[in-house]
C-alpha cells in the first residue's frame, strides 16, 4: 500500500506538467461601448529548467473605452508563440519539479523498505523455527 500510495502521489506530482488551455470571454452588449473579447491560450510546462511553451489566439471587436484599449487587437484577430526560459529564478529547480523528484525518491524508499520487511520477517521465521527445534 505504501508503494501505491507513494507512485500515485508522483503522478500527482506529474500532473503539474499536464498542458493547460486557458479561455477568457468578455461582452459588453449594452451601453455605450458595446463589444466582445475573447482570448485563448495554450501552455505546456516542461521538467527541463522551467521552460514552457505557450500559444494563443485573441480577438476584440466592438467599440472599447480607452480605459480598456487592451481588449483592442487586429482586425482578424491576434495569434501568439513563443518560451519562457528563467535565465535565473526557477532555472536550477522549482517547487513542482522538487515536488516530483521527492515522490520520484520515495517510490524507490517505500520499494526498499518493502524489501527490508521481507528479509526480517525471514530472518524472524528462521530464529521462530531454530528456536522450536531447539
Amino acid at each position: 500500500q505504501n508503494i501505491a500510495r507513494a507512485r500515485a502521489q508522483y503522478l500527482a506530482a506529474k500532473g503539474a506538467f499536464d498542458p493547460a488551455l486557458n479561455a477568457t470571454y468578455v461582452s459588453s452588449p449594452t451601453g455605450g461601448y458595446v463589444y466582445n473579447y475573447y482570448d485563448t491560450s495554450v501552455s505546456i510546462p516542461t521538467t527541463f529548467r522551467g521552460v514552457e511553451f505557450f500559444s494563443g489566439y485573441r480577438r476584440g471587436q466592438g467599440n472599447f473605452p480607452i480605459y480598456d484599449n487592451y481588449y483592442e487587437t487586429n482586425r482578424d484577430g491576434e495569434i501568439n508563440a513563443g518560451i519562457k526560459l528563467p535565465l535565473l529564478q526557477n532555472s536550477q529547480i522549482d517547487a513542482q519539479r522538487a515536488k516530483l523528484a521527492t515522490n520520484s525518491l520515495n517510490i524507490n524508499l517505500q520499494q526498499q523498505n518493502f524489501i527490508l520487511s521481507e528479509i526480517d520477517a525471514v530472518k524472524n521465521a528462521g530464529y521462530a523455527y531454530w528456536d522450536w527445534v531447539g
